[in-house]
């Protein structure tokens, strides 16, 4: 059986890892067997999820040992492929599908936690024989829009070829009007919106555990959304291929939540937005 390649990809601080780890713990939860692939090259992103587990040379068959790995929560395969900068890593995923211990751990999902530039990320994807579904992370920063509108336009322009957009994951959004920026924008793209993760300190208290938050607070709000997000994932379902902010576009876009946010302050309330 040949696993499936979920790419988790987004700007830089945008809580990627975060969220590419707690849906393998999900996964994993739902007895689904799963890989987490981390290409940062200070190799933590796979850290919640290994535990007191100690990566070792994956061996000859993936880059003459330049990765690592080992099993950690909840028999998730734990690997640590980046071995240089920003982007060098992602070079061994095409070699990664074919790794040995992907192939006799007979996996469902292979997870691939990629933060970076969309330049970058789908370069690389688009050179991979194997199938993968994109979803892209994003807050309600502006910086963070842009980044989601970049990878809408590189995917459009890549004309995809093995590749699927499995949609947007929202993160991070503290609050209601948060959450219709970034709605407004799926909507103006018509892109999907897979999940809503809404801001939470429990995430945060995962961290400093360094532990998946499914783990610290297998009860709690966020854990919730983060099992239907998995859910949502194991769903496989296909998101339309949504359609890009030109620059005039994305610059009147902007320029009307100017307008809102400027209203906002002044005590004028439209559109729901601060209900």
């Amino acid at each position: 059986m040949t696993p499936e390649h979920i790419v988790i990809a987004g700007r830089s601080g945008v809580g990627n890892t975060t969220t590419a780890v707690n849906i393998s713990a999900a996964l994993a939860e739902e007895r689904y067997r799963v890989a987490h692939v981390g290409y940062d090259p200070r190799r933590l992103s796979t850290a919640p999820l290994r535990g007191q587990g100690k990566l070792v040379a994956c061996g000859e068959g993936c880059l003459k040992g330049s990765a690592a790995c080992v099993v950690g929560y909840r028999g998730i395969l734990c690997v640590e492929a980046g071995n240089g900068g920003e982007g060098e890593g992602t070079a061994v995923l095409g070699k990664l599908c074919h790794f040995e211990e992907i192939a006799r751990h007979r996996l469902d999902y292979v997870i691939h936690d990629i933060s970076g530039e969309p330049e970058t990320v789908l370069s690389f994807l688009s050179e991979t024989n194997e199938p993968w579904r994109l979803l892209v992370v994003t807050s309600a920063d502006i910086a963070s829009i842009h980044t989601l509108n970049d990878y809408i336009a590189r995917f459009n322009e890549l004309k995809a070829g093995k590749g699927r957009f499995g949609g947007v994951i929202a993160n991070n959004l503290s609050g209601p009007f948060f959450e219709s920026v970034v709605g407004d924008f799926i909507r103006e793209t018509g892109a999907h919106l897979v999940a809503n993760i809404p801001r939470s300190m429990m995430i945060s208290v995962g961290e400093f555990c360094t532990l998946p938050l499914v783990e610290v607070a297998p009860q709690g709000h966020v854990t919730a959304v983060y099992r239907k997000l998995a859910r949502a994932v194991a769903g496989g379902k296909d998101a339309r291929i949504p359609s890009y902010l030109d620059e005039r576009a994305l610059a009147a876009w902007s320029l009307r939540w100017r307008e809102i946010i400027d209203e906002l302050e002044g005590g004028i309330v439209r559109d729901g937005a601060a209900i």
